[in-house]
């Protein structure tokens, strides 16, 4: 992917900011070094020191999605499906005896999907149920799937 200086969100040309994917209050702020393999040695492609970053809003596209709290929105979903993945988890080691990892591994051996009932907000804590508000977790998802586009396809059809 190519990174030029040109804003996934409005399209205009200037200095980006540096936007973290996922949103750093989503747990996207310790040190990540990615790899690639080139003649079958493992080589270091870019490390990032607080976070998984890209450069690709303008400062007021980055200042919008904060003021609308899109990335606070975004946080609290995952923080929310991850306590009812763990909760799942556990409840299936229990069950089976196997590792906690296994779950994920049910669909494959059943021949489809498995349900896993989730009320909305209730893995946050008693003093964090609440609205997870969908628009702006929607809003969010979106904006990270355009942060990567290296094409200006999407904005511009």
């Amino acid at each position: 992917m190519t990174i030029s200086d040109w804003c996934r969100h409005c399209g205009n040309h200037g200095p980006m900011t540096e936007e973290h994917l996922p949103p750093r209050v989503a747990g996207n702020e310790s040190p990540i070094t990615m790899y690639g393999e080139q003649g079958g040695a493992l080589t270091v492609l870019r490390s990032f020191e607080r976070g998984h970053t890209i450069p690709s809003l303008c400062e007021a596209d980055n200042n919008k999605a904060s003021q609308r709290s899109l990335p606070e929105a975004y946080a609290l979903w995952r923080n929310d499906t991850i306590g009812h993945l763990r909760e799942a988890a556990a409840a299936f080691h229990h069950v089976s005896g196997q590792p906690h990892n296994d779950l994920f591994f049910i669909a494959a051996r059943e021949g489809g999907a498995f349900m896993l009932p989730m009320e909305h907000g209730t893995k946050l804590g008693s003093e964090h149920i609440t609205n997870l508000n969908p628009g702006k977790i929607v809003r969010q998802l979106l904006g990270m799937m355009l942060a990567v586009q290296d094409t200006r396809y999407l904005l511009d059809a």
